[in-house]
């Protein structure tokens, strides 16, 4: 089907076949030289032509992220129409999924507010999507979000169901599945199955403190598709971007924190849980502790060394009491060593990571206080009573040793291919997630096929003649060491 309108103006490369409402070519542009996606299909019969202007009309409507047609038309000799799209780089989300190429819930946060952000501008066109599914949204990190196949009009819904071969009913509202026409509710619903879905997946889905956040959204969505709540796309997307804030403000709050926080901007509860205290009042209460016993052993000190002196005097051996104390320390030296070791002993254990001890993987700390026992504490106060005498009247402190190397052992390259072999022209999806530094952070993932950034995952196709093509991966650490590998993929 469609043969003439090819062989016109494309140059056939391959045929993936049809899903039920058109068939798909891979072609090649004859005068541009640019590939393309060819869609033919014959089976809208009278809605064809009212379909081809609806998607002219949203065509010059230019909703970014939405992919719209280089061209089409009528192919009248078949009572068909044809529509040329441009090809995707990117994968689906359908791949990532089979793939097992897991997504992090920051990512899918990321993914649910650009496609609420396409959604909005289409409802704002007067059109509406109603596939929203992880096969109609492509992905790729740092290049944003596109959606393709859309119904457009609420009439076209149900007749384009009911051609799709394996339509996955998942994404579809309980009203939708009842025959009632759908809406803009119904957009909602599948974003929120969609989320709900990638949850599954999400490689840190018990860790992240994103993943309350994605829950919320399901929540939200589906409720907004099934209930009498008629809320707005854009209504829920400013609400997202308020509960990814909320979240980010607070890095270790639970699902029942953010719901707290949420009660507390409604005026229906706290703004933040009992548990998430102020860390700052807790320290001024300690502060002032160490300050009343530091006090308290200072003017004990004086007392006992008044003592001393007077004993020596009335004894007639003044002229014998050595200035010093014993092993050359001054009185200034011992009373620095004393409030050093009660500050040391008063401070409470450290028994977490607060937000003011994080640093990057592979640099040095610089916080007064690193370790459990408290250890470090106490070898500066010991040093300070050894020195004391030089240190309290020069009043500064010895010379801290230069910074370690932040990663001296290189990285490890390794990933994945699949397929592994295949009919040319072949997609291969490569997967670096394998891939470790011993001592660091990878900073940077480069393909020879192209491609280099920070994703863990990428898309490569051949179209060159039945050979075996190599693909490297080299993966660069942040203390700038790289390491390589290669893996081979047979085309024939």
């Amino acid at each position: 089907m469609g043969a003439e309108i090819i062989a016109e103006k494309f140059a056939l490369l391959k045929t993936r076949g049809s899903n039920g409402v058109a068939y798909t070519h891979i072609v090649e542009d004859i005068l541009l030289g640019q590939r393309a996606v060819v869609k033919v299909s014959d089976k809208l019969e009278d809605l064809g032509l009212d379909y081809l202007k609806t998607i002219n009309l949203a065509r010059e409507a230019d909703i970014a992220g939405l992919l719209m047609p280089l061209e089409g038309g009528l192919l009248e000799e078949e009572a068909a129409y044809y529509l040329a799209f441009p090809e995707l780089g990117e994968p689906s989300l359908d791949n990532y999924l089979r793939m097992g190429a897991p997504l992090t819930c920051r990512e899918i946060l990321d993914i649910c507010e650009h496609v609420l952000t396409i959604l909005e501008g289409l409802h704002e066109a007067g059109f509406l999507h109603l596939f929203i599914d992880a096969r109609n949204v492509f992905y790729r990190p740092g290049r944003g979000i596109t959606l393709k196949d859309p119904a457009l009009r609420q009439e076209f819904f149900h007749p384009l169901l009911e051609l799709i071969s394996s339509p996955d009913f998942f994404y579809l509202s309980p009203a939708v599945m009842d025959g009632i026409l759908p809406g803009e509710a119904d957009d909602l619903y599948a974003v929120g199955k969609l989320a709900q879905r990638l949850a599954e997946k999400a490689a840190d889905a018990r860790t992240s403190t994103h993943g309350p956040a994605v829950l919320w959204l399901a929540e939200r969505c589906c409720g907004a598709g099934t209930g009498a709540d008629c809320t707005r796309v854009a209504a829920v997307r400013r609400e997202l971007v308020e509960e990814r804030e909320a979240a980010g403000g607070c890095p270790g709050m639970q699902a029942a924190s953010l719901a707290g926080l949420r009660a507390g901007k409604e005026g229906d509860g706290p703004t933040l849980p009992a548990a998430a205290g102020s860390l700052s009042a807790r320290g001024g209460g300690k502060g002032r502790k160490r300050g009343v016993w530091t006090a308290l052993a200072l003017a004990l000190l004086l007392v006992l060394a008044g003592g001393v002196t007077l004993a020596l005097f009335i004894a007639g051996e003044v002229e014998k009491a050595p200035a010093l104390g014993r092993g050359g320390r001054s009185v200034a030296g011992d009373d620095a060593a004393l409030e050093g070791a009660l500050q040391a002993r008063d401070r409470p254990p450290h028994t977490g990571v607060s937000a003011a001890d994080l640093s990057p993987q592979g640099e040095v700390m610089e916080a007064s206080h690193v370790d459990v026992t408290g250890d470090r504490d106490g070898a500066e106060a010991d040093r300070s009573a050894v020195d004391g005498g030089e240190e309290s009247a020069t009043g500064t402190a010895p010379p801290a040793a230069p910074p370690a190397d932040p990663s001296p052992a290189a990285p490890v390259a390794s990933f994945s291919v699949s397929p592994g072999e295949g009919q040319s022209p072949l997609r291969v999806y490569l997967d670096a997630s394998a891939s470790y530094d011993p001592d660091g952070c990878i900073v940077s993932y480069a393909w020879s096929c192209g491609g280099s950034g920070m994703s863990r995952y990428h898309v490569c196709e051949s179209n060159v003649i039945p050979a075996t093509i190599p693909i490297t991966l080299t993966v660069s650490d942040d203390g700038g060491h790289t390491s390589s590998t290669t893996r081979y993929v047979t085309l024939y």
